[in-house]
């Protein structure tokens, strides 16, 4: 039994199963921080030992995990895992096309190759079957650049990245049959899927769909997640809201976040037997770069990410300042002729840590940045007490104490800049859901050095009020434009 103590809501969700797959319905259960949705997940899966179940998870670590825990009428993969298993051809993987590539495989400027990856991140990530979808204001040789690369990928003549094995399974299985014979599909963490991979799932027909996630945890918009959980095409919702890994006070400390500020109706309920069996300390910064200033003040932590690979960035980037032969990984730099470039680079590829790792190249130079990695390199200990992260590393973990960084901006400030058109609403809601997403990771303390922790009632009320009167101002521009 995967659920000692059920909930009624986790209850009425297994006892409704096998009309579920019966009825071959498509089901949303939206699951709040803590409530136990990977338990019941594997509960279900028990529960029906007589159907054959698809477990899509969101990451191989998690697929990993979830292999070792369910029994054999159920299959563990990650989407694009799975995807591969069915597309024509393998060939060579890439996990995404950088700028560098594109402009090697096609023969062009870097200046071109940026306006061509654009392009086709914006393609591959969508659920457009034609290129010329996404067009938006590309020029004519643009668009025949990128149409010239896609057909080198197709005949395999070009590497195939993540992305385009999502986007030819969803072109292949359009108007075909999903492969292979379930009962049901169960899909984890749904929130944070691409708009293709969300068309992949509503391509799914004559079969029962359960779509787990929450919407207050969407925190990976950078890389193309587009309000998925609302997408969905589904005949029946569930909420899950009941949480057995907090205390009262983190959970008020959260669901300020969450009705105060998101404007949601359903707040986090304590099930008053929070877990006393969490352990472990988490710093949890908003980003690697504010990361790095932590190694100098433990003598042992966990890193989730490699010290090689933290470090790697900032230090290319202060042997490019100085004009320095750059390691293979970041030779693209050599492409980037000062730091306004960079800037508008970073702008236009998406790619965020670049210029955090500028800044923090600029503000502390090479011979501290090799000071700290070698700390890093000697403190780093995967048995540690303290694990250093950032935000979206932490999604789906817990800890006994967190202590948030000063780096996550101030939701007040960018609320101000919405208000006055000089930034998006999207830009401030996935703010305060990466916010949101540090507070639920804790267990029992939450040590806040941001400048969220000292918003009056007054300023959560005027960042709600910012982002439901744009909300609403894009729901009417929507409707005029659609009449």
């Amino acid at each position: 039994m995967f659920l000692p103590l059920p909930t009624k809501e986790q209850t009425c969700i297994v006892h409704n199963i096998p009309e579920i797959i019966l009825s071959k319905s498509k089901v949303k259960i939206i699951s709040l921080p803590g409530t136990g949705k990977t338990s019941l997940l594997k509960e279900i899966i028990y529960s029906q030992p007589q159907n054959k179940f698809l477990y899509l998870t969101f990451s191989n670590k998690a697929a990993d995990e979830a292999k070792d825990d369910v029994p054999s009428n159920c299959d563990v993969f990650t989407l694009h895992s799975f995807c591969l298993k069915f597309i024509r051809k393998r060939g060579r993987l890439i996990s995404s096309y950088s700028v560098r590539y594109i402009q090697n495989h096609l023969n062009i400027s870097f200046e071109r190759a940026i306006h061509v990856k654009s392009l086709l991140d914006t393609y591959l990530k969508s659920s457009h079957i034609h290129l010329v979808d996404c067009v938006k204001n590309e020029n004519d040789k643009t668009i025949e650049y990128a149409r010239v690369f896609l057909a080198d990928v197709w005949k395999r003549k070009a590497f195939v990245s993540f992305d385009y094995i999502l986007k030819e399974f969803m072109l292949h299985y359009a108007h075909r049959d999903f492969p292979l014979d379930y009962d049901c599909i169960l899909v984890d963490e749904v929130q944070d899927s691409s708009p293709v991979a969300t068309q992949i799932y509503n391509n799914i027909k004559d079969v029962g769909c359960l779509y787990v996630g929450d919407p207050n945890q969407a925190i990976n918009g950078y890389m193309g997640a587009r309000n998925a959980i609302d997408n969905l095409n589904v005949n029946k919702e569930y909420f899950l809201t009941v949480n057995f890994r907090s205390t009262e006070a983190v959970l008020a400390l959260a669901n300020s976040v969450l009705i105060d500020i998101l404007g949601k109706k359903e707040p986090i309920k304590p099930s008053g037997v929070p877990r006393r069996d969490i352990g472990g300390i988490a710093i949890i910064t908003r980003t690697n770069a504010e990361l790095i200033h932590y190694v100098e003040f433990y003598d042992s932590f966990s890193l989730r990410k490699e010290p090689e690979s933290l470090f790697g960035l900032p230090l290319a980037l202060c042997a490019w300042k100085n004009s320095e032969l750059l390691d293979n990984n970041y030779r693209y730099l050599s492409n980037i002729k000062d730091v306004k470039a960079l800037e508008k680079f970073s702008e236009k590829t998406g790619d965020r840590t670049l210029w955090s790792a500028y800044l923090l190249a600029e503000r502390e130079g090479r011979t501290r940045l090799l000071s700290l990695k070698n700390k890093a390199l000697q403190s780093h200990s995967k048995n540690a007490k303290i694990e250093l992260l950032n935000c979206h590393a932490s999604k789906g973990l817990q800890y006994r104490k967190i202590r948030i960084g000063s780096d996550f901006p101030s939701l007040l400030d960018m609320a101000k800049k919405v208000d006055g058109g000089e930034e998006s609403v999207e830009v401030l809601v996935e703010e305060c859901r990466l916010y949101f997403v540090a507070l639920t990771r804790a267990s029992e303390e939450i040590i806040d050095k941001t400048c969220n922790k000292s918003l009056s009632s007054q300023e959560k009320a005027f960042i709600k009020n910012v982002i439901q009167g744009k909300r609403n101002e894009q729901r009417y521009n929507s409707r005029r434009v659609c009449v």
